[in-house]
Formats: C-alpha cells, sequence, structure tokens
C-alpha cells in the first residue's frame, strides 16, 4: 500500500495473495498496486479490482478494467468460465449505471451480449441481462 519499498512484481504478488485469500485490506493493496505505472496494466490486478472500483461507483474504470482483462486472454491470461461469467457480469451492470448517468460505454452492449450468452448456456434467467441490453440500446 505504499509503505514499503517493495518491486513492482513483489507488489502484485502481495496484492493478488491478499486478494486470493480475501485477506482484510485486500481491495486496498489492489488499488495502490495498480497505481504504480509499471502495474496498472497488469490483467490480474485488474481483474482484482473490478468489484472495489464497481463498489464504490467508478463504473467507467470497472469497464476500463474489464476490457484490459478481456484483451489479455489471448495473451496468455486465462479465466475460469465463472470468472468470464464475473467480469462480463459487472462489465455490463457498470455499462448499464453509466448509461443511466449519460455517458457512453463503447462496447456495453458486447459486455452485456457475453454476460447473456454465458447465462443462457448455464441455464440462468436472462431477463435482467436483456433488460440491461435494453437498455443500452
Amino acid at each position: 500500500m505504499g509503505s514499503t519499498s517493495a518491486s513492482d512484481p513483489d507488489r502484485q504478488i502481495a496484492a493478488i495473495t491478499l486478494y486470493n485469500d480475501r485477506s482484510s485490506g485486500w481491495p486496498s493493496a489492489v488499488e495502490a498496486a495498480l497505481k504504480r505505472p509499471a502495474l496498472k496494466n497488469a490483467p490480474p490486478l485488474n481483474f482484482a479490482g473490478i468489484k472495489p472500483a464497481y463498489d464504490h461507483g467508478r463504473y467507467a474504470t470497472v469497464v476500463a478494467r474489464a476490457n484490459n482483462v478481456w484483451r489479455n486472454l489471448d495473451k496468455g491470461y486465462q479465466l475460469s468460465g465463472s470468472d468470464k461469467t464475473f467480469l462480463s457480469e459487472f462489465a455490463c451492470r457498470a455499462s448499464g449505471q453509466l448509461a443511466l448517468q449519460g455517458k457512453d460505454s463503447a462496447n456495453g452492449l458486447d459486455w452485456c451480449e457475453r454476460w447473456l450468452s454465458r447465462a443462457s448456456k448455464d441455464g440462468q434467467d436472462t431477463g435482467p441481462i436483456q433488460d440491461l441490453i435494453d437498455q443500452l440500446e
């Protein structure tokens, strides 16, 4: 969190370890690591930072972080199916919040369609997702 002179790789490992263990203070550690210029585009940190950004109403940040993670999926960064659903859901919901604020999320519809596809495949209720898609269209 800035109180040590650890290297950037060590900061990333520490923040992700705290996130994975859901240790107290993990959101602050992830946010602090993401403020480091060398770590701001790190996919694991961006993934870990989705929920804290959403919880604090930083919806454009949620979408930017989700975009970063998604771009890196073809570069070796891997997510489980449930993690992809989580990513799609929060990016879609954040896009819906941006739309309610009169702001455009350039690829919000894409995120919602990804979430709809995943939810449909998993047999989940897709009504609320379709409502968000209608809102974004």
